[in-house]
């Protein structure tokens, strides 16, 4: 069971709510969440929701407190920080100073939340978080499910991978051979429901030269069996 279930990013200029870059920074939001269960041992918190609010946003609604953490317990634990963005600013930095500039700050944010709470664990978590995904140079895709099986003496890792492309996300089925990739095949690709999308692949089978994927019984094309060169 995952401590923290969702990371959000919400951008929003005066009434002008910015859905293009909560879905742009989907894969952000999720390789923050991935790296902070990696090392989270807290209470379980199951959304947390950071809001990129310009100026103009307080402005209007004076009810809202830029800086301000809000936490509601209820409901499994509500986790909800009001940050501050320059759309204008951040609108002209490149794709990679953005991506930057979201991770600092969203870790930013983490850390003061923390600090409210008085969630040790949480700061620990953030700073590992921090760290790894800079090593990684913030590479957004991940292995969704994986198997491992023995053919002839050499190891197969079967695996389906969640890529991060501009505003679409697509699921790529990878074989490698002794940590060598020697098979690859384009699944699927979404550009909403991501939640539901990440979370579509139960299971991955091979006998004799076939795989055979399996996922949740509404999806049209699951079982999927892929005949691959052995």
């Amino acid at each position: 069971m995952k401590d923290i279930e969702r990371i959000l990013f919400w951008f929003q200029n005066g009434e002008t709510r910015y859905h293009e870059l909560t879905v742009k920074f989907y894969g952000l939001s999720a390789l923050l969440l991935r790296l902070i269960n990696e090392r989270y041992e807290g209470q379980k918190i199951k959304f947390i929701n950071i809001y990129f609010y310009t100026q103009e946003v307080y402005r209007k609604f004076p009810a809202l407190t830029v800086n301000y953490v809000h936490y509601h317990k209820a409901q499994g634990g509500h986790l909800a920080y009001y940050g501050e963005i320059d759309i204008s600013l951040f609108s002209s930095l490149s794709d990679e100073q953005q991506n930057k500039f979201i991770w600092e700050k969203s870790i930013e944010y983490l850390k003061i939340c923390a600090k409210t709470l008085k969630n040790e664990t949480l700061t620990e978590a953030c700073e590992f978080a921090f760290n790894k995904g800079l090593q990684s140079a913030l590479n957004q895709d991940y292995k969704m499910i994986e198997e491992n099986f023995i053919i002839k003496g050499h190891v197969l890792n079967a695996a389906i991978w969640a890529v991060f492309k501009s505003g679409k996300l697509c699921s790529k089925f990878v074989l490698t051979k002794d940590n060598d990739v020697f098979f690859e095949k384009d699944i699927d690709q979404t550009e909403d429901r991501y939640d539901y999308f990440l979370e579509m692949y139960k299971k991955i089978d091979l006998q004799e030269n076939v795989i055979t994927i399996h996922g949740r019984k509404e999806v049209s094309y699951l079982p999927l069996k892929i005949e691959i060169p052995l």
